[in-house]
């Protein structure tokens, strides 16, 4: 399951995404097709 987070970025429905470490102050850029949700809701 995805939800959105930036209106208008299709973002839920794509391999990329982005893991932030507010902690440490850290990105992690991920690409998976596996990733990809069976529902999103918008």
């Amino acid at each position: 399951m995805a939800i959105p987070t930036t209106a208008g970025t299709a973002a839920e429905v794509t391999i990329n995404y982005v893991i932030t470490d507010e902690e440490k102050r850290r990105k992690f850029v991920c690409v998976d097709p596996h990733d990809i949700p069976q529902v999103a809701f918008i």
